[in-house]
C-alpha cells in the first residue's frame, strides 16, 4: 500500500476523534517529528517575509515603503511572518486562523531561533531590522514564559485571532494582506467570500501577495507519488482522502485568477513555477481537471501580487 494512503488513513481517523487537533499535534511533534522550528525553517519563511516586502514594494513602486498595517491569514503552527514583519517595524499585524494551532512550546522555540540569528548578526541580512525592535523580541520571549502567546506576540505589535477571517468587518484597511500557503487548503466559494471582504477592507493602494502551493501535499510524505498526483481522482473518490486536518482544494491557477477578478481585484504580477513540462506518466485526469489548459494545469507554485481594480464605470 502507497504510503500516502496510510497518512490520508491515519489523518481521517483522528479528524473525527476528540480532540483531534491535540492528537494531530501530538502525532507531528513526537511521532513524525516535523513540528520542530529549525534554522532551515527560519531562512525559508525569511525569505517569504521578504518576498512580500518586495511584492509591496513593486506593486506601489516604492523601493522603500513599508506597510503599517499587515493582514496575515492563515497563521498556523508557527508565527514565522508576523514576527519578520514585526521586527522590519510595521505597526501592527494581525495574523488569523480559523483554528488555533501555536503552542506555546512551540512559539518559545520560535523566539529563541530569532534571537540566536540576531546574536549572530545574521538576522539583520534577512530583515530591515527596525530600531528597538530586538528589545520587543526580548519582552515577547520572558513573556512566553510568565503569560501566554496573546501575551508573548502583543509586545511585538502581533494581534494574534482565531476566529474565522470573514468575520473582520470592521476593522481598519490593511495595507497588506499576506497568504503563505494557505489558499489551497480553503474550499472554493469561502474563498470567494474571503476576497470579497478583503475587497471591502482594502483601501485604494492595499496590495494583496499570496504564496500558493497547488501541488498534492501528500507528496511531501510519499515520494514515490508525483506533485499532480490528486489530479487523478474524481470529486467523489477524493473525499476519501481529504480531512479536516489537511484539507486540499485542488483548485488550478486558473481557478484563483478568476477569484481575484469576480471579488474586484487586478492581477499586477503572477510568478509560477511548474514540477514539468508535461503530466507524468501515469496520470490520468479525473473529468473534473479536462478543461483546463495544460499550462494552468501544471503549476505547482505561484506568487500573486494583486491590487483593487479600478470601478467600473
Amino acid at each position: 500500500m502507497a504510503l500516502w494512503y496510510l497518512k490520508a488513513a491515519l489523518q481521517g481517523t483522528l479528524s473525527v476523534l476528540p480532540f483531534s487537533r491535540t492528537t494531530n499535534y501530538l502525532f507531528q511533534r513526537y511521532v513524525s517529528k516535523g513540528l520542530h522550528p529549525t534554522q532551515i525553517t527560519l531562512e525559508n519563511k525569511l525569505s517569504t517575509f521578504k518576498t512580500h516586502l518586495e511584492n509591496y514594494r513593486f506593486a506601489l513602486n516604492a523601493p522603500d515603503a513599508r506597510p503599517e498595517r499587515v493582514l496575515e491569514i492563515g497563521t498556523g503552527w508557527l508565527p514565522f511572518v508576523p514576527i519578520a514583519f514585526a521586527l522590519a517595524g510595521v505597526a501592527h499585524i494581525i495574523t488569523i486562523d480559523k483554528v488555533g494551532l501555536t503552542r506555546r512550546t512551540l512559539l518559545q522555540e520560535t523566539l529563541d531561533l530569532f534571537l540566536h540569528y540576531a546574536e549572530q548578526g545574521t538576522l539583520q541580512t534577512w530583515l530591515p531590522l527596525a530600531e528597538n525592535r530586538l528589545s520587543l523580541l526580548e519582552q515577547a520571549r520572558k513573556r512566553i514564559d510568565t503569560e501566554g502567546i496573546k501575551e508573548a506576540l502583543e509586545a511585538l505589535h502581533i494581534e494574534a485571532r482565531v476566529q474565522d477571517v470573514r468575520e473582520l468587518t470592521t476593522l481598519p484597511p490593511p495595507d497588506l494582506f499576506v497568504s503563505n500557503n494557505t489558499y489551497e487548503h480553503i474550499p472554493g466559494e469561502v474563498l470567494r467570500s474571503i476576497l470579497k471582504m478583503y475587497r471591502r477592507l482594502a483601501h485604494e493602494r492595499s496590495v494583496l501577495s499570496d504564496m500558493i502551493d497547488l501541488t498534492d501535499h501528500y507528496v511531501y510524505f510519499d515520494k514515490t507519488i508525483t506533485p499532480y498526483n490528486f489530479l487523478n481522482y474524481s470529486e467523489r473518490t477524493w473525499r476519501w482522502f481529504n480531512n479536516p486536518l489537511q484539507y486540499q482544494n485542488r483548485l488550478r491557477i486558473s481557478d484563483y485568477r478568476q477569484f481575484y477578478e469576480e471579488n474586484g481585484f487586478r492581477i499586477l504580477r503572477e510568478e509560477n513555477k511548474r514540477a514539468a513540462e508535461t503530466l507524468p506518466t501515469g496520470v490520468r485526469l479525473a473529468k473534473e481537471f479536462a478543461h483546463y489548459a495544460p499550462q494552468d494545469l501544471l503549476v505547482t507554485e505561484s506568487w500573486v501580487i494583486a491590487v483593487p481594480a479600478a470601478p467600473t464605470v
